[in-house]
């Protein structure tokens, strides 16, 4: 297929739309744990994920353990601790042996060994099961495993539903009249200026200063003659004193203002640019210029982004307020393939989605992204009276070969789209609503067909 319109932009995958793109890892995380074992007793250090909780012990072995356990003999736990440490040294034939435990992001608990593989070995992990520091933080690393296996199945939940829900972030379509309005309304703004808050300094408060002052300069036995000594030098002081903190704050004030000045100037050319530009739109989007439309909408195009990576080409035709957009479409592989579901332990257990469950989904996200794209290229302009989106994708024929094929194709009206409560309502039921091409199988997948032109 060749390219049926000039202009081409490409969609960026992302979460503009406040969705998620993060995908989910399965590989398991951080060790939980480090436990050796060797014939000196074990020294195991214990964390529990996401916690920040962390502690070193020494478990077992070692000749003050004996010693505290000699006169009465170990206790039952004591020695079912000890003989599960024995057995783990026994059956891994060495002395020295090191494991952790990792919990992976859909919840599952793991025993690592020091290389960092996971153990697979049935009969290892149950004696590893048995340590007494896995034992001791058992609920611990349960209730961890449980909140990983939650957070999982969140961010799985969210994942499908940023491709189910584009519809959803459609922008409402404005009419002629509100960008009249706008325009017959629009002024530039101005720059406020600020008030010098500092107070000019006043002949009490240098008054009250100078006395202070003379309390500690002027000394006399007398305290009559003290005081006034101490009026005084005040008075011989506070003419000067008050031309010179008058001088201080008159040439601050100047300053500021100097500044206040540059500011106004600065922000009120600003302004009036922000002005010019802003009539410049209006009036370019009232007149449905060409220049104009194409440009927004190749300035929407580059600026969005979308849970989905899409190519777009694109065409204005001013003499009949018709937008022509082709989408080459995300396929069906590139949604989320699982879900979850809860068992009664409360963890959430990933499982693959259905072929059935994964086409209705695609026949959503397709629809819906005909839909939020349509209603947002009315916002170019009050003269784009329609908005024609065809999309296509990459399918094999007969002979193995790959061929763009069409599948939908959806002629939007301006005033029947803006009437219509889009946001709230499934795709399917507001593309029916239009003069459209789709086929669609039984089995939910579209048939090619041959688009608007």
């Amino acid at each position: 297929m060749g390219i049926r319109f000039r202009k081409s932009v490409r969609i960026a995958k992302g979460v503009r739309l406040n969705v998620s793109k993060s995908g989910v890892s399965a590989s398991f995380g951080g060790h939980g744990f480090t436990t050796s074992v060797g014939k000196r007793g074990v020294r195991a250090t214990a964390g529990i994920p996401g916690t920040g909780i962390s502690y070193s012990t020494k478990v077992g072995g070692g000749s003050r353990s004996s010693a505290r356990t000699s006169q009465a003999g170990p206790s039952k736990s004591q020695a079912a601790a000890q003989k599960a440490i024995q057995d783990i040294a026994k059956y891994v034939g060495q002395d020295h042996f090191e494991f952790s435990v990792a919990i992976s992001d859909t919840g599952e608990i793991a025993f690592v060994d020091d290389d960092g593989a996971i153990i697979e070995d049935k009969q290892l992990i149950a004696l590893l099961k048995r340590h007494p520091t896995y034992r001791e933080n058992k609920d611990a690393y349960e209730a961890a495993a449980l909140e990983r296996s939650r957070d999982n199945a969140a961010r799985l939940k969210e994942e499908t539903e940023a491709f189910l829900t584009i519809h959803e972030h459609a922008p409402a379509i404005p009419s002629r009249l509100e960008y009249e309005s706008a325009l017959a309304s629009l002024k530039p703004k101005r720059y406020v200026r600020e008030e010098y808050e500092e107070r000019a300094p006043s002949e009490q408060e240098v008054k009250e200063r100078l006395e202070s002052e003379a309390e500690r300069s002027v000394s006399a036995f007398l305290p009559w003659k003290k005081k006034r000594l101490m009026s005084e030098w005040v008075d011989e002081r506070l003419a000067k004193e008050l031309a010179i903190e008058i001088s201080a704050w008159e040439s601050k004030k100047r300053a500021f203002d100097l500044g206040q000045d540059e500011a106004e100037r600065h922000e009120n050319t600003r302004f009036e640019e922000e002005f010019k530009e802003e009539k410049r739109r209006l009036e370019g989007a009232l007149a449905g210029d060409e220049t104009y439309v194409e440009n927004w909408v190749s300035g929407w195009l580059e600026s969005c982004e979308l849970p989905v990576q899409i190519d777009v080409t694109f065409d204005y035709r001013k003499d009949s307020g018709t937008l022509m957009i082709d989408l080459d479409l995300p396929e069906i592989e590139d949604l989320p393939t699982t879900t979850t579901s809860q068992l009664t332990s409360g963890k959430y257990r990933e499982k693959n989605k259905t072929q059935k469950q994964l086409k209705e989904e695609y026949v959503r996200c397709v629809l819906g992204l005909l839909v939020f794209i349509a209603a947002t290229m009315f916002s170019a302009s009050p003269a784009v009276e329609h908005v024609v989106i065809s999309g296509y994708t990459q399918r094999r024929n007969r002979a193995g070969d790959i061929n763009d094929d069409y599948i939908v194709s959806v002629n939007f009206e301006r005033d029947k789209l803006a009437s219509m409560n889009y946001s709230h309502v499934e795709p399917m039921e507001t593309i029916l609503q239009f003069e459209n091409r789709m086929s669609m199988t039984s089995g939910n997948m579209f048939r090619t067909i041959k688009p608007f032109e």
